[in-house]
């Protein structure tokens, strides 16, 4: 990943999983109906000027942010901000949600 210490850079510390499009996916695995799973957002600026960004997710009947910044925030060089995604399944079926970060 090229890092332009003159440019906001946020990262997803801890992203492992990548969907067929090559961006960051959230796994929540098999959850049981009624039953709800809470994943970490950890974004880390590995930038060295201050990084501003926005949290964007459409409200959807199954997943909900937590914790979340509302509005604008601001993340300094080498800190992070987290907040956590919550899922809870109604039907059995895949499921699918698009959260973005804006910077």
């Amino acid at each position: 990943m090229d890092v332009r210490p003159h440019e906001p850079h946020l990262v997803l510390s801890q992203q492992q999983t990548f969907n067929e499009e090559g961006f960051p996916a959230m796994d929540f695995a098999r959850v049981l109906l009624g039953k709800e799973v809470r994943l970490p957002v950890v974004l880390r600026n590995d930038g060295v000027i201050t990084a501003t960004g926005r949290v964007d997710m459409k409200a959807a009947p199954n997943f909900r942010l937590e914790d979340a910044p509302s509005g604008y925030f601001t993340v300094q060089p080498k800190k992070t901000q987290a907040f956590t995604v919550a899922f809870k399944p109604n039907e059995v079926e895949q499921y699918g949600h698009e959260l973005k970060i804006l910077v």
